[in-house]
């Protein structure tokens, strides 16, 4: 069995974690599968709240901040390990990985007040597509003619995906995106695309982090969040007095971090526990696409959307392509 990366050497009162125990019962790499699923498919859920209390993004984010640093201690403290950094090199790469996937949280809470939460989950499933990208150019990961098909669906589905209500509205001018959800910020289609763009910008920031995170010596996963959470706090800080004009409620405060802050830092840390605890990254990776499904359950029953066909078929080349990259050929 694969060792997850909670583990901590040289510990004799390290405790292991509840997924390797699990693992033993019924086998690591579908204890993957369904924490995985589980982790991708509450992540969204996680937003809503603070999403239809009209929340500022830096109170969204202050919450995910507390969250995570609380969280991420506590789980430190009960399987006693060690949150402190030994080795003085990994802290210009801590720094750089925290500062991009700071950037991409961002501007994914952003993105929430005006995507549709089909587009918004398909364009974050990307981040697995950049990240292969990444590893291409950075690591000279070798890549074969399959794989350059795959990612160039991967592209193909992206663009359509965000252009997909333009793309509608060229072919009837008197489309008109209609929803529930009250707080959009925006219904300009050009604005839409602007926030797509940004995001898959920060996607790819995002991605850059993952590929760098495998250049830390003898750190776990608890230890990196702990600290991200710490570069969250701050950040939410520095902006928090020039953002915020009119606080929500203590009392929303107080629920934001039971039904956004702690179901959010749950799927952060049970995405990472499923990643350690198989080998066959590529078929776990398809399985951040329950996002996605969720996304289109939201927004068709709760928020009464109608779904844009030019962004399903994007959604629909993206996983197509992503398969292409990561799901090996059988002999």
């Amino acid at each position: 069995m694969r060792e997850s990366i909670y583990s901590v050497e040289n510990n004799p009162q390290h405790k292991r974690f509840f997924l390797d125990r699990l693992g033993d019962k019924i086998g690591p790499e579908n204890v993957a599968y369904i924490v995985m699923t589980f982790s991708t498919a509450i992540f969204p859920l996680g937003f809503l709240y603070t999403n239809e209390n009209n929340f500022n993004v830096c109170e969204a984010f202050l919450i995910r901040s507390i969250a995570t640093v609380l969280i991420n201690f506590m789980i430190s403290r009960y399987f006693h390990m060690d949150i402190e950094y030994k080795d003085p090199s990994n802290f210009r790469i801590l720094f750089v990985r925290n500062l991009f996937v700071t950037v991409q949280s961002i501007i994914y809470t952003v993105a929430q007040y005006y995507l549709p939460q089909p587009i918004l989950q398909t364009i974050h499933t990307t981040g697995a597509l950049f990240v292969f990208i990444l590893d291409y150019k950075i690591n000279h990961v070798t890549i074969t003619k399959k794989q350059f098909y795959g990612v160039m669906l991967g592209v193909a589905g992206v663009l359509l995906t965000i252009n997909g209500e333009l793309i509608v509205r060229a072919f009837d001018p008197t489309y008109e995106s209609k929803s529930d959800f009250k707080n959009y910020l925006s219904t300009d289609p050009f604005v839409k695309l602007i926030i797509c763009i940004l995001f898959i910008c920060g996607n790819i920031m995002w991605a850059y982090a993952q590929v760098i995170t495998k250049r830390l010596h003898g750190v776990n996963s608890i230890q990196i969040n702990v600290y991200l959470g710490l570069f969250f706090l701050f950040t939410s800080g520095v902006l928090y007095p020039t953002q915020v004009t009119t606080p929500v409620s203590i009392e929303k405060y107080i629920i934001s971090f039971f039904l956004s802050g702690i179901v959010i830092t749950i799927a952060q840390i049970t995405f990472i526990g499923a990643t350690t605890m198989t080998k066959n990254t590529g078929v776990l990776t398809m399985f951040m696409f329950v996002g996605v499904i969720v996304g289109y359950l939201v927004s068709v029953f709760k928020y009464n959307e109608a779904i844009n066909p030019i962004c399903t078929v994007g959604g629909i080349l993206i996983i197509f392509g992503l398969s292409k990259i990561v799901l090996k050929d059988k002999k």
